[in-house]
């Protein structure tokens, strides 16, 4: 009785070992989340200071070239429906 009572009660051995499973899986979450915002913390600094880095930035978000470069887009297709 005493063994189930270690295993099975909510301060037993299976609610612990569930209660580490998901501190670990937490862990990992925030590990992922710090490495994230260390990232974005980089990239933050080099939009305030690094000209050549924001220059980088808004042509590829509007999609503009330099005079001296060509920019390709690639449009998927649109699918209709009935056709192949």
């Amino acid at each position: 009785m005493l063994a189930l009572a270690l295993l099975f009660n909510r301060n037993g051995l299976l609610a612990i070992s569930q209660l580490q499973r998901m501190q670990e899986s937490e862990t990992r979450s925030i590990d992922t989340l710090s490495r994230e915002v260390d990232s974005l913390r980089i990239e933050t600094g080099r939009l305030q200071g690094d000209s050549a880095f924001i220059e980088k930035a808004v042509r590829e978000i509007l999609g503009w070239g330099r005079p001296d470069e060509f920019v390709i887009r690639i449009v998927p297709r649109r699918s209709s429906e009935g056709s192949n």
